[in-house]
Formats: structure tokens, C-alpha cells, sequence
């Protein structure tokens, strides 16, 4: 038994997974490159993805998990959904090892990569890839040769997807919002250019992409084009921070007055509002400082 935890929308949760070692072993004779005979087939990259992500092995295992994810919001698969990535991106670290290597034992069967708790790009893309079959959702796999990435695609309603497909981007490195393509990725490597895109199958499509982006805009507005991008406690600081700067705003047009000789009950009236402002400033480089750390 495996235990797991991850965060999502800044709560934790944790869940347990049996991992059969024996099966687990059976994966030394998988294989992990893909073979043909005479001409390469057009389509060889989806027949090789789904090598991994239709392998029987992992059925068990990726449908507990996948229970005990509805079992968290049984009335809102979408919301499961959300889990789902969470569970992905936070639950399964990122191997900068691997990432660094030449990677000649190729990729990781979602199995593995569970049972490592860690994955690069691909590994983790394939275990949500097959989650997300799982759920019943349409799923596709982009690719970025360029930059060495791959994430998921997962599907939406018409005219919602990314790259002019019928799927929205989701990030598994780490804990991107779905439909968010990050502006630079490990190394400071931009997806530049149209990914090659593999259907691995249609389903059921994401409706709440559209609450997503509603949101998105809204904040973005509000907060900056870069809220988006914050972690859950940077979020909830930045709302702070910027309340906090509405108020030190407020109190600028009266300060104005607080300077040369003044009456007394002028002066008295001033000394207040120069301590409520030195409060509200003190208060907020706190938050800042919070704000800087929770990024570290």
C-alpha cells in the first residue's frame, strides 16, 4: 500500500493505492520503444503512447484511484476532474534527475510512475492521460519536440481548446490551473509553435473550462495577468495585498492636508491618519514578505 498526498485549491488530501509488487516487476519486460515491420505507420507516435497508457496492468490500480477521487465529489465529475490534475501535479513530483539525463531506459509505465511517485513530463502525462480515460473524459497528448515537453490535452467544449483542437492544455509538472499554457517551462524553455497533437480518445468534455476562464479574466483584471500564475497561499495574499492598497490609496487625498503649520484640531485629525497609514504600511510589507516567501 502507497500512500499519497497532494493539494488542491490550497487543502490537502491524502489517499492510499495498493501496488502490486509482482505486477510492478512484470514491467522490467515491457516494452518501451516502438517496433514495426515494413513501412513506419503514419500514426506510429499514437500507437506508441498508447502502448503505455492502454497497457492491462495498470486497470486495478488507476480505477481505485480513480474511485476514490469521485468518492471526494460525487456529485461533480468536473470537480473530480480538478482533483485528478491536483493529485498529478502535486502528489507526483517532477524528476529533475531523469529530466537530465539521456533517458535511454525510456518512459515510465503509468504504473511506475505511480509506484515512484515522481516522473518527468511524459511519465506524468501518460498517468493523468490514462486518469482521465478513466473518468470518462476525452483526452489528447500534446507534444513540444522543440522544447523536449508533452502535457494533456483534455477535451472541451467546441471552440474552447487550444491549438485549434478540441482540447485544453493542462500542465502535470506542477500545479498550473487547467487551460493555462505557462509562459516558460524548467530552464526557461518557451513553447513556442503548434505542438503534435495525439487523440488518444474522445469522451465526455470539461464543461467548466468556461467558469475557469471567466474567472481567469476576472482576476486577471483585478489582481494582474499574472495572478493566475500564483500558488493558492500567493493568491490569497495577493487579494490581501491589493485590498490593503486600496485603502492606503483612500488615505491619500487627506494626508495632502496634513502638511505645514496646522490648527490643532487639524493636527490631532492628522496624527491619526498618518498612524492608520503607518499601520496599513507596516501591515503591508508583512504581507509582502509572506507573499515572497510563499514562493520559496
Amino acid at each position: 500500500m502507497a500512500a499519497f498526498k497532494y493539494t488542491f485549491k490550497g487543502q490537502s488530501y491524502s489517499l492510499d493505492l495498493p501496488l502490486d509488487s509482482s505486477l510492478l516487476n512484470s514491467y522490467r519486460q515491457a516494452p518501451r520503444k516502438f517496433s514495426y515491420t515494413g513501412q513506419r505507420p503514419s500514426d506510429w507516435q499514437l500507437q506508441y503512447y498508447r502502448m503505455f497508457v492502454q497497457h492491462p496492468g495498470v486497470q486495478g490500480t488507476i480505477s481505485d484511484l480513480a474511485r476514490q477521487l469521485r468518492a471526494i465529489s460525487p456529485q461533480d465529475l468536473d470537480m473530480v476532474v480538478g482533483h485528478a490534475v491536483a493529485f498529478v501535479q502535486t502528489a507526483i513530483a517532477y524528476d529533475h534527475g531523469r529530466a537530465n539525463s539521456n533517458m535511454e531506459d525510456g518512459l515510465l509505465y503509468p504504473l511506475e510512475t505511480l509506484a515512484a511517485a515522481r516522473g518527468v513530463c511524459a511519465d506524468k502525462s501518460l498517468l493523468l492521460a490514462r486518469l482521465l480515460l478513466e473518468l470518462g473524459y476525452g483526452v489528447a497528448l500534446f507534444s513540444f519536440p522543440r522544447a523536449n515537453h508533452m502535457a494533456v490535452g483534455l477535451q472541451v467544449p467546441a471552440g474552447m481548446g487550444e491549438y485549434g483542437s478540441a482540447f485544453a492544455y493542462v500542465e502535470t509538472t506542477d500545479a498550473q490551473p487547467i487551460g493555462l499554457i505557462p509562459d516558460r517551462m524548467h530552464g526557461g524553455v518557451r513553447l513556442d509553435g503548434r505542438p503534435e497533437i495525439n487523440e488518444l480518445g474522445r469522451g465526455r468534455a470539461f464543461e467548466a473550462i468556461r467558469d475557469l476562464r471567466t474567472q481567469f479574466a476576472a482576476d486577471t483584471r483585478e489582481y494582474g495577468k499574472d495572478f493566475v500564475r500564483l500558488n493558492p497561499v500567493q493568491q490569497q495574499l495577493k487579494r490581501e495585498m491589493v485590498a490593503m492598497e486600496a485603502r492606503m490609496n483612500a488615505l491619500k487625498p487627506q494626508l495632502r492636508g496634513c502638511s505645514g503649520t496646522l490648527a490643532p484640531d487639524k493636527y490631532n485629525a492628522c496624527q491619526k491618519l498618518i498612524s492608520e497609514n503607518n499601520t496599513l504600511v507596516a501591515e503591508y510589507n508583512a504581507l509582502v514578505a509572506r507573499f515572497n516567501a510563499a514562493n520559496a
